[in-house]
């Protein structure tokens, strides 16, 4: 049962479960959970351990990490590739080459997962980028139809101003480039996906390569900015602030663009048209969720 103070991560996982558990009779399905970081574009994985090289669960060939033990091993190479749209066979989910992928079972299980990855974000660099997906494979029971799905949980890093690191060391500096650059590479997303565009920069930063499987039309988008009520904070607020009013002016939380919701309206249309066609051969109709 959660408490009334559990955040956003708890509550998101607890109604996966259910939402599965209420079409089990109808549905089975898998949840595997990953966790990465992403700092100065360069990706690790949170959940690998000496003990998992080889097991199921990676995908792909999986190399030494850091272990438990102490012991300093080559991090594992990771290597993100998008989905193919032009193999609709293929799932449209990112996978990332190397990554370890825990099977859960229950919301318990991930949020154990996720506490096994956080200790070990800990002891690295403060302004990285937190990825966490939950990939949810459903197979129907009757036509034994699968279809791959995707939440992504991102916890980014904060707009700290280049001149209040400058009297730290180079690498400060570079950090607050490095999330700078990638902050307007997901909002140039956003602005792509809101404007309907065809084509989206997912490219343009290894974050939104790791998020294009989320960054579409068809994809449900919520963002939370978190700002400081301190004056001495007030720049790094507006920078903040800013971004999010871009994010939503593009058609995230304000509702979709003219065009997309044209591109959508024009989909139910067809859809319509044809349930209508096939209207009393008992085809074309909606089927209720199991």
């Amino acid at each position: 049962d959660l408490n009334k103070s559990a955040g956003m991560a708890p509550r998101c996982v607890a109604e996966l479960f259910r939402l599965l558990q209420d079409r089990h009779a109808a549905f089975s399905y898998q949840v595997h959970v990953s966790m990465l970081q992403l700092h100065k574009e360069q990706l690790q994985d949170l959940l690998f351990t000496s003990e998992a090289e080889g097991k199921d669960g990676a995908e792909g060939r999986v190399d030494s990490v850091d272990g438990t033990d102490g012991t300093d091993a080559p991090a594992p190479t990771l290597e993100v590739v998008p989905p193919d749209p032009s193999d609709p066979a293929s799932p449209q989910v990112v996978r990332v080459q190397g990554a370890v992928l825990r099977q859960a079972e229950s919301p318990v299980d991930v949020l154990r997962i996720f506490q096994e990855g956080s200790a070990r974000s800990k002891a690295s660099p403060a302004r990285a980028h937190l990825i966490v997906r939950l990939q949810v494979t459903c197979t129907n029971r009757r036509s034994n139809v699968t279809t791959v799905g995707c939440i992504a949980m991102c916890d980014l890093a904060g707009s700290e101003r280049i001149d209040k690191a400058s009297g730290a060391d180079n690498d400060a500096i570079k950090e607050g480039i490095s999330v700078a650059n990638s902050l307007k590479a997901l909002g140039d997303c956003v602005s792509a996906v809101g404007s309907g565009s065809g084509r989206v920069p997912h490219k343009g930063h290894m974050l939104t390569m790791l998020l294009c499987d989320c960054l579409h039309s068809e994809a449900k988008v919520v963002m939370i900015v978190n700002t400081s009520a301190s004056d001495l904070e007030a720049t790094e607020s507006n920078a903040s602030l800013n971004f999010a009013s871009k994010c939503k002016d593009s058609g995230g939380a304000g509702g979709l663009a003219p065009a997309v919701q044209a591109q959508q309206l024009n989909a139910l249309k067809k859809e319509l048209a044809k349930m209508k066609k096939a209207g009393g051969k008992g085809k074309g109709q909606l089927a209720r969720p199991g």
